[in-house]
């Protein structure tokens, strides 16, 4: 039995009721205007397979009377202002596939008894506050296809082992406090397509060989330094913003203008990231240090036109473009 109550604009409380319905297999509430809590009779739903409350507007915490359910695959609670810790028996359900955390109000760490989730396929965990985690519990999630973490507070450094995920696709670990080196493995996966690292505390340098598969990388905010390896060349959606690299003459004129978005660019050193000013202080110091008047794209942080926001707005050469997403790209 199926329940799809999803994309109806209904409102008022979850009725407790639902929790009669023994052989309901699929709860769908998703895109509504529900308020108050879950209701724990939820959790006397044995055939419970697939929980689809994301966007729903119901709070609180998930009720610990789910640890009844052992045969969930998907989990779907993003966009929805549930609290309170990541409950621990989430990780004895073992059948669990697919799992969305994201635009929530809950707090870490992410449990370690999430190690025990091997079937998953899809893990989306973002925006988590007050206590931190680190990668150890994704180490037998060898099925991930899609592995997204982003600003999940997450510490430590990112496992080598990390490279033998056969099926991963897509990686976002942004936004964390991520260190040490980035392992040369991660950039030689059989199916990684989109690798996201950037705002963490990464440094070394970038590996020297890097799979056709890979198109899509961002490595912003963080303190990675050297040169770049042969494999940047056109056509590769990468962005190097506020790093530490090395521009000399046989680089500089294939990345014009972003040795000034480095950390290390004389006038940007000891400056405060994040703020406005600190490009806007690029620009300027571009001008005086190249007498060029080119520096970067519109729009880099994709807040507000940059024409309003500052006067410098010109391209930068070949080295940027404005996407969607504001994202700054070397091509």
């Amino acid at each position: 039995m199926n329940r799809s109550l999803g994309h109806n604009g209904l409102s008022g409380s979850i009725p407790k009721e639902l929790g009669n319905l023994k052989d309901l297999i699929m709860l769908s509430i998703g895109s509504n205007n529900f308020s108050g809590f879950l209701p724990p009779e939820l959790g006397n739903l044995p055939k419970l397979e697939l929980i689809y409350i994301d966007s729903s507007g119901v709070s609180g915490e998930i009720p610990s009377t789910f640890a009844n359910l052992q045969r969930v695959r998907d989990f779907f609670a993003s966009d929805t202002p549930i609290t309170g810790k990541i409950p621990d028996f989430i990780g004895n359900w073992t059948k669990l596939q697919n799992l969305r955390f994201q635009g929530n109000s809950l707090e870490g760490p992410i449990p370690s008894t999430f190690s025990k989730l091997t079937s998953l396929v899809s893990l989306r965990i973002s925006d988590l506050s007050n206590v931190s985690s680190s990668l150890d519990f994704i180490r037998e999630m060898k099925n991930l296809t899609d592995l997204v973490l982003r600003n999940a507070l997450i510490s430590g450094s990112i496992p080598s082992s990390i490279g033998e995920y056969p099926s991963l696709e897509r990686l976002d670990l942004s936004f964390n406090n991520l260190t040490g080196q980035i392992p040369s493995p991660l950039f030689n996966m059989t199916n990684l397509t989109s690798l996201f690292l950037g705002n963490n505390r990464l440094s070394g340098t970038l590996p020297d060989q890097k799979s056709e598969k890979l198109q899509i990388i961002d490595l912003t905010y963080n303190e990675i330094s050297g040169s770049f390896p042969s494999w940047i060349k056109s056509g590769l959606q990468l962005n190097l913003v506020a790093n530490n690299f090395t521009f000399d003459s046989s680089n500089n004129s294939i990345f014009e203008g972003l040795n000034c978005l480095q950390r290390n660019f004389p006038c940007n050193r000891d400056t405060p990231l994040y703020e406005g000013p600190w490009y806007q202080r690029s620009c300027q110091c571009l001008g005086k240090t190249s007498g060029s008047t080119n520096c970067m794209a519109k729009n880099i942080l994709g807040e507000e036109s940059t024409e309003k926001k500052m006067d410098c707005h010109s391209q930068m050469g070949n080295s940027v473009f404005e996407t969607t997403v504001g994202y700054l790209v070397v091509m």
